[in-house]
């Protein structure tokens, strides 16, 4: 057998016999260059740190940090009270073009619907452990039903604590998927 098949067949087998992929978090879009922004300019960033596993909390926050080991979501570029929408994803994503009051698109990267909007959504308030200190969270309950189940977020407020709102801010999503 020659080398680059050997190694082929190699590394299909380390991919066969991984087992099961840890429970994810994905990004949708470019963090501060997807989403709607005053002025089209840089955007709100939706991040992720963590594993969203059956039985646990999801902590969200806007410090831009991991939360003591706990599956994080992570949202900069707004000011309180900021939301997070929690909903079906949307394959393949919709260019929004709405206009006031929600900002502009991302003169770098669009802004797009990673959330079916016409399906039910869940509306949480964005800063449900600030600063990442213990709060309540959002439990992922001990349901099996659960296990491959993909859902998509994206943050949304305004952009500035001082004066009034311009407009409303959209980040780029996040695509999470239950597992064991």
């Amino acid at each position: 057998m020659d080398l680059p098949r050997s190694i082929a067949l190699g590394a299909l087998s380390l991919l066969l016999t991984t087992g099961p992929a840890p429970a994810q978090c994905a990004i949708l879009g470019a963090p501060g260059f997807t989403g709607c922004s005053p002025g089209g300019g840089i955007t709100p960033a939706l991040t992720c740190f963590g594993d969203p596993v059956l039985g646990t909390d999801a902590c969200s926050t806007t410090t831009p940090a991991a939360c003591g080991g706990r599956f994080t979501l992570v949202a900069t570029g707004l000011a309180p009270p900021s939301f997070l929408l929690i909903g079906f994803c949307n394959n393949p994503a919709t260019y929004l073009a709405l206009g006031a009051p929600i900002c502009p698109a991302s003169i770098v990267g669009g802004c797009f619907a990673y959330i079916d909007l016409t399906a039910n959504l869940i509306a949480m308030n964005l800063e449900n452990c600030p600063a990442c200190n213990t709060g309540p969270g959002v439990p992922i309950p001990v349901n099996p039903s659960l296990v491959g189940m993909e859902v998509c977020l994206q943050a949304f407020g305004c952009t500035s604590v001082s004066g009034p709102c311009a407009c409303i801010a959209i980040s780029n999503g996040l695509s999470i998927t239950i597992l064991p």
